[in-house]
Parts: C-alpha cells; sequence; structure tokens
C-alpha cells in the first residue's frame, strides 16, 4: 500500500504491507542462498515527512519498521526499526547540498541468544 498527501509546503506518504511468501524465492533473490524452504509473514511500513521551510531550504525525515517471521524454529525471527532526516538546501537549480543522519535499529526476536546491531550514519 502506497498512500501519498501534498499540501503547499508538506508532502506526507506511507509506504507498507503484509507479505507471505517462503524463503526459495525471497532468500534466493534477497542473499543468492537458500538455507531451507520455510514460510516467511513480514510486516513493513515507512512513513514519511518532508517539509519547505524556505524556498531554497527544506526538512525531510522518515521511519523505517519491519517486523519478520518464519513459520519454523530452525530461522531466527527479526525485527528492524530506523528512521532518517536531514536538510536540503537548493544552491542553484541544478545543484544541492544535503545534511542527513539515520538511525538502524536490528534485533532479533525469538533467539535463545539475542542480537541486537545499532548503526548510526550521517551524511
Amino acid at each position: 500500500m502506497s498512500v501519498r498527501y501534498k499540501a503547499e509546503k508538506d508532502l506526507i506518504g506511507f509506504t507498507g504491507g503484509f507479505t507471505r511468501d517462503n524463503t526459495l524465492l525471497s532468500e534466493l533473490q534477497e542473499t543468492g542462498v537458500v538455507l531451507q524452504f520455510a514460510q516467511r509473514n513480514q510486516w513493513t511500513l515507512n512513513p514519511t515527512w518532508a517539509r519547505k521551510l524556505t524556498e531554497k531550504l527544506a526538512f525531510q525525515s522518515s521511519i523505517q519498521g519491519s517486523d519478520t517471521t518464519y513459520e519454523t524454529a530452525r530461522l531466527v525471527d527479526y525485527r528492524v526499526m530506523g528512521g532518517s532526516g536531514g536538510l536540503q538546501y537548493q544552491l542553484s537549480e541544478r545543484d544541492q547540498i544535503q545534511l542527513l543522519g539515520s538511525y538502524t535499529d536490528f534485533r532479533t526476536t525469538d533467539s535463545p541468544f539475542g542480537f541486537k546491531l545499532i548503526i548510526l550514519e550521517s551524511t
């Protein structure tokens, strides 16, 4: 599902959905390797917001989230949450400068040995 709403200074969007597939197709496409056949359920969401602060300066932000579960005990369920935001300045018709930052939190949800990875980036 994807929805966008545009006002005079704001652009608000949402993309998300539910995927039910199996690892034979999805894991092969994503990684090139299939460990075993298993049904996968994945919820995704991605709301976004951008606002023009001035004629040349804009703010943008987004949140990303997904929750993935497998119908077998051999594969580990996981959750990814993150966000990004920043400023964009239009120098000229062809040139722009962006200052962006992002945060990603990956964690397993049913593993006996919990795994958590947090990534902070800025560009």
